[in-house]
């Protein structure tokens, strides 16, 4: 097995991922390994944790004044998960929906996911709604203010 290898910052190692066009939309998926960084060299030995995932896009034939609709799907395995009750195998799955809407001056946002999954034994369920909004007036110049607010309500548990 060779050591570890000096990394360029400006070309980090790139993950595989797999990209497809969609009528009216797009999808994007990947797998990623946790790497272990190791007194500034990057070290591909370390296997303890994968991350994956697709994410759908569709920007055309949506009703007004829907702009964009997202679904996704992410998932987490780290074989050694470390928690203050313990390290043990965690794995997780989250589903998720982001809506993109414009009207007149106004951008709106809403994203909700449901998380589920397993902490050695335990099961693990986690949600998330959030909403956001933005106004861009039509005369907006560099210097203006982006008046905006946003909500964000999260639970989780066993």
């Amino acid at each position: 097995m060779a050591g570890p290898r000096a990394v360029d910052p400006a070309r980090p190692p790139r993950a595989p991922s797999h990209r497809a066009m969609l009528h009216g939309g797009r999808a994007c998926g990947a797998q990623l390994q946790a790497t272990a960084l190791m007194n500034e060299a990057y070290d591909a030995s370390d296997s303890n944790q994968t991350f994956w995932g697709i994410w759908a896009v569709r920007t055309k034939g949506l009703p007004a004044p829907l702009r964009q609709l997202d679904v996704y799907y992410l998932g987490l395995d780290r074989q050694s998960a470390q928690f203050d009750q313990s390290t043990n195998v965690e794995r997780r799955h989250t589903l998720g929906l982001n809506l993109k809407e414009q009207a007149g001056d106004w951008s709106f946002g809403q994203e909700g996911d449901l998380q589920l999954g397993t902490f050695g034994s335990d099961g693990l369920v986690a949600w998330k709604v959030a909403q956001g909004r933005v106004s861009i007036p039509s005369d907006f110049l560099i210097v203006s203010a982006l008046i905006g607010t946003s909500r964000d309500l999260r639970r989780s548990g066993h």
